[in-house]
């Protein structure tokens, strides 16, 4: 409890220093509040969750520089800085980042909290990209083309969140995002270097496309890590959901959705090779605007090869709310 009310404590402090100063700074103050219970029918076993509980400032001290600093009081029930970053606006079109940040590679794992369509990640976002929030430095930079193109890159320490630790090594990767048409945005990644003490390297594709009230994506990640032995994972998701408008009731938008996604592990060893697969399907109950708050239904049903620890399938009911 103390550690938290430290953390207020500097928040609230940073909050007023920066309001205070001449420069009209612009300031962002927010967060997500995510809480569910989980009910699982084969061992008729139930579990209330504070799944998040975000804070965060962002914004603007001058026409150059701005910031973002952001925890979490309850990463499923754990402390965590997750964001503490300047940027800095080079020209129209280019900012640099440097500090605590999500590293630029999937569309999945970049999402906030409040924007998820699904009460848990995808599994490529939970297993496969999860550690790829890092300290470092990155830039993302803006053309048209003819079509417009975002390039962001960066290196990193390849340590994972909240880790100061010198070394000979860093992480570096590339990302690439294009929207050929108006509906549809392509996305393409490469990262390379050390991660958490193994040498590795990932790549990325993605689509989303977003048609009035329909939104469609689809996201592949390999990821090849040398440890003890060089082994390689891949995992994939595609989903669709529909906000269907409602008039007269307390809320806003029934969105249904349904998504399907694998994980799979490959080593050359002996029942070396295993997989998890996934259906989720859900209706997600809108108050206001969309991704602002919401009570999710959502069944999960698992599908397991060569693994005895499995997962049971599971009901979540969820409420969230962004502030």
């Amino acid at each position: 409890m103390k550690k938290v009310l430290n953390i207020i404590i500097l928040l609230v402090i940073l909050t007023t220093t920066l309001i205070s100063e001449t420069v009209t700074p612009k300031l962002d103050v927010g967060g997500t509040v995510r809480a569910k219970i989980e009910y699982l029918p084969e061992s008729d076993t139930s579990s209330f969750v504070v799944r998040n509980a975000r804070f965060k400032m962002e914004g603007i001290v001058n026409d150059d520089f701005g910031y973002k600093v952001e925890v979490d009081l309850s990463d499923n029930g754990v402390i965590k800085m997750l964001d503490a970053f300047v940027k800095w606006k080079a020209m129209e079109n280019l900012s640099f980042f440097m500090g605590q940040m999500k590293v630029p590679f999937s569309i999945d794992h970049y999402r906030s909290p409040h924007e998820l369509a699904f009460s848990n990640r995808s599994f490529l976002s939970k297993y496969v990209s999860n550690e790829m929030r890092d300290i470092g430095f990155a830039l993302d930079y803006k053309y048209n083309i003819g079509i417009p193109l975002t390039v962001q890159a960066g290196i990193f320490n390849g340590e994972g969140t909240n880790k100061y630790i010198r070394s000979d090594h860093k992480y570096l990767l590339g990302r690439i995002r294009v929207k050929p048409l108006e509906v549809l945005e392509v996305t393409g990644a490469y990262a390379f270097g050390q991660l958490n003490k193994n040498d590795n390297s990932m790549y990325n594709v993605g689509l989303h496309y977003k048609y009035g009230n329909l939104n469609i994506e689809t996201e592949y990640v390999g990821k090849t890590t040398d440890s003890l032995i060089t082994y390689d994972i891949h995992s994939y998701f595609v989903f669709a959901q529909y906000h269907i408008p409602v008039e007269n009731m307390p809320f806003t938008y029934i969105t249904p959705g349904l998504r399907y996604d694998d994980y799979i592990v490959d080593k050359p060893i002996v029942n070396g090779e295993f997989n998890i697969s996934r259906w989720t399907a859900g209706v997600t109950f809108t108050f206001g605007k969309i991704n602002s708050s919401n009570i999710r239904l959502n069944y999960e049903d698992y599908n397991y090869n060569n693994i005895t620890n499995k997962r049971e399938d599971k009901f979540t009911i969820e409420f969230m709310s962004k502030f």
